[in-house]
């Protein structure tokens, strides 16, 4: 069914970085401050005088990280702006790939984060409330990978990395959280998976991983170089292995991502834009809202509720989709 678009402008003095939590935003470099979509504004007034970009929540809203996107610092943050640590990365290419890191729900209802706090390729599961290392070892020995843009899986059981490895390739691993936690030597394999010059993926559900491929000409940088199209590809999950469901031509470069149903998502590239993924055709562009050089975490997606928030000038800007018949 085609998705029709409500968009809701909510008027702010300023926000630095979004994600989403419940039926609002949360901007953690600013307090953190709460927009909730009814328009209400509630803030801390605390500052990290440091050059932050991006924010993380977790799934209860109990804990947040900011961290700099391509950079080595961030802190973890027990709501309301309570700091428990700082965090560090690897300095080894980190402003070359976002900062990997991720909160996860523990089978037994914990929270952690998800990081890589001491190497690039060494993935660690810390108990957020208490800082121990879960999948600390002495066994453990990582395969190469830059791990980065981690994601669980809705339902949180599993998790994707999609990280690189030399010569620049971006792969995209996924892991099983129990797996991990019984033997955390199951996160120091890169796996078999799909390789591309540039990728971007995201769980549709809970069994399906849509990844899109970016054109020879996007990753040039010239949009006359004549080669691959960009391409998004649907992939079936089954425990931590990936099987080719489907391959689409697409003929412009989404760059990330926004499943609306089976038949259309919406790409983020120059600005919004509704693909039909049958003839893999942009339908409807919203020139209105563009994009640019987006910002690190000037833009929040939900894909549950199948929405996006995006920061533009003194305003944020939801943009909900609902399906016709």
């Amino acid at each position: 069914m085609f998705p029709r678009r409500r968009v809701q402008r909510l008027p702010i003095n300023y926000a630095a970085s979004l994600a989403w939590f419940g039926e609002g935003l949360l901007d953690g470099l600013l307090g953190p401050t709460y927009f909730g979509l009814d328009g209400s504004i509630s803030d801390h007034h605390i500052s990290f005088a440091y050059r932050f970009d991006t924010t993380v929540v977790s799934p209860s809203g109990q804990y947040l990280a900011v961290l700099e996107s391509k950079g080595t610092k961030a802190l973890l943050i027990e709501a309301p702006g309570k700091l428990l640590r700082e965090l560090n990365r690897s300095y080894f290419c980190a402003d070359d790939y976002t900062y990997p890191l991720t909160f996860l729900t523990l089978p037994d209802g914990r929270e952690a984060l998800l990081h890589c706090p001491d190497e690039y390729n060494r993935l660690e599961i810390e108990d957020c409330a208490t800082g121990e290392r879960l999948t600390a070892s002495s066994l453990r020995e990582p395969e190469d990978i830059f791990h980065s843009r981690l994601t669980p899986s809705p339902d949180g059981t599993r998790f994707f990395s999609a990280g690189w490895v030399w010569h620049p390739v971006d792969v995209l691993p996924v892991y099983s959280i129990a797996e991990a936690l019984r033997d955390p030597r199951h996160l120091d394999s890169r796996h078999s998976v799909p390789g591309h010059d540039s990728l971007t993926a995201v769980w549709k559900d809970n069994e399906t991983i849509w990844v899109a491929l970016a054109s020879d000409a996007l990753i040039w940088g010239k949009k006359d170089t004549v080669g691959e199209p960009a391409r998004l590809e649907k992939y079936n999950v089954e425990g931590t292995a990936l099987t080719l469901l489907e391959t689409f031509a697409l003929e412009e470069d989404p760059v990330q991502l926004l499943p609306l149903n089976d038949e259309y998502f919406v790409g983020f590239h120059e600005c919004p834009k509704l693909f039909y993924l049958p003839s893999g055709k942009v339908i409807e562009r919203w020139e209105e809202l563009p994009l640019g050089k987006l910002d690190a975490g000037k833009l929040a997606m939900d894909i549950p509720n199948r929405r996006f928030a995006l920061v533009q000038d003194r305003e944020i800007v939801v943009v909900t989709f609902e399906e016709t018949d």
